[in-house]
């Protein structure tokens, strides 16, 4: 659900809340914004900023990062936060042209693997897999799995 209203004629504040909630995952957000027009309208700065909050529990719970995937009752739900905001500027460059220029940033905390997705550990020699292990985000993390013996 979001809403949009001018405070002015070239100053616009908005916002939004979200709700989604499935049978093993809850996610929570809300965010704010603002815009202001310069040079008739055809100049705007924006910014704004989001929060939200998840919550993953997963069909046989949450599983240990590159452990091997087996079917033993795994640990507890786990929340992943995250923080982000975008400012950005945009110009109408004639009837048919915008430019737009934007930087945005974003600041994660908690668990981010996807708790039904797998890593394949593939035989050097063979060629075949050779175990499944859980996943490991962020992807930096799953180098590991492939130093395993």
């Amino acid at each position: 659900m979001g809403w949009e209203q001018a405070l002015t004629q070239n100053f616009k504040v908005n916002g939004g809340i979200a709700y989604s909630k499935e049978h093993d995952y809850r996610s929570e957000s809300a965010n704010l914004g603002v815009s202001q027009d310069f040079n008739g309208h055809n100049t705007t700065l924006s910014a704004a900023v989001n929060y939200e909050s998840d919550l993953s529990f997963p069909i046989g719970g949450t599983p240990t990062p590159l452990t091997p995937m087996n079917g033993n009752w795994k640990g507890p739900d786990t929340t992943l936060h995250e923080i982000d905001a975008v400012v950005g500027i945009t110009q109408v460059m004639n009837r048919r042209w915008l430019a737009t220029v934007s930087y945005s940033y974003s600041d994660e905390h908690g668990y981010q693997n996807d708790p039904y997705k797998i890593i394949s550990v593939v035989d050097p020699v063979s060629g075949q897999p050779s175990e499944q292990l859980y996943e490991n985000r962020p992807l930096y993390g799953a180098s590991k799995a492939f130093l395993r013996q």
